[in-house]
């Protein structure tokens, strides 16, 4: 039984897996919370298949000061990081070897011992969840030092109707980036390194651009900008972009009075048939 040990201040919590680790980091994220007077910090070490990488983190643990979480399947493995740590006088919390145990024990099946299995009997879910966190932190050009990673990036004026499409795909496990455009602001330099195959210039017409840039200001209760909802300064503004697209030779799309699902399909249809990628398979 390891013994208790009192720790002031910050502290990292080290989560070690055979697999991706991300099952382990929600537990913690669940249970860090509820401290909130401390300052907990995680980091994942995933995929770890052998002693010598375990030994290395060990003594990084060590070295910090934290606290090591594990799920490893593999009892040679967790065997050898629960007696390593011990030396090391590292806390290591097992979330997975008494339950793997008893189970074994209990059954009359040996366990698979697959590193990630649970991740690929739900990948769909997993693949969700990753293209929803993504999408939210690539929403009007948050991140753009990763909008390589994007699968789409869509692309257009204000009040198009970027980030609700933007949500929509990645409920249906797409990456998504969005980048609003601004005529007296330059573009941001990143898109200029994305393929080309991957941005979606999206507008729509002026009436519908107007009124909804109305709504917002209202909503908003902020001072109309003229030019912002000013229909001869829209007017330029799409003209503007619209040059703009086909220099670049950005695929666009009209949305107006279109429904979500149907932008979403033509999309889905453009990237399919630009980069082979199945949407069915989303």
């Amino acid at each position: 039984m390891q013994e208790k040990v009192a720790i002031f201040g910050d502290i990292t919590i080290y989560i070690v897996s055979g697999g991706s680790g991300s099952v382990a980091e929600q537990m913690v994220n669940t249970v860090k919370v509820q401290f909130p007077n401390t300052r907990i910090k995680t980091e994942r070490l995933g995929f770890i298949r052998n002693e010598c990488a375990l030994a290395d983190i060990i003594r990084k643990v060590s070295k910090a000061g934290g606290i090591l979480v594990h799920t490893m399947l593999d009892k040679r493995l967790r065997e050898f990081l629960i007696d390593e740590a011990a030396s090391k006088n590292v806390v290591s919390i097992d979330f997975i070897g008494d339950l793997m145990t008893q189970l074994t024990n209990m059954l009359v099946e040996e366990p698979l011992v697959q590193p990630g299995l649970y991740r690929k009997l739900h990948s769909n879910y997993f693949n969700r969840i990753e293209a929803i966190e993504f999408s939210m932190n690539h929403d009007d050009s948050k991140n753009l030092g990763t909008i390589d990673d994007a699968e789409i990036v869509l692309i257009g004026v204000s009040r198009v109707g970027k980030t609700p499409l933007s949500m929509y795909l990645a409920v249906h496990g797409w990456k998504v980036a969005n980048i609003p455009l601004v005529k007296d602001i330059p573009v941001p330099p990143e898109l200029d390194q994305v393929d080309r195959r991957r941005v979606i210039a999206m507008y729509s017409n002026l009436t519908q651009l107007s009124q909804f840039r109305k709504i917002r200001i209202e909503k908003s209760n902020v001072k109309s900008l003229e030019k912002y909802t000013n229909e001869d300064a829209i007017f330029d503004e799409l003209e503007y972009f619209r040059d703009y697209f086909k220099k670049r030779r950005f695929v666009t799309i009209d949305i107006t009075s279109k429904p979500i699902e149907s932008s979403a399909q033509e999309i889905l249809e453009i990237i399919n048939s630009r980069l082979g990628i199945d949407a069915h398979k989303r």
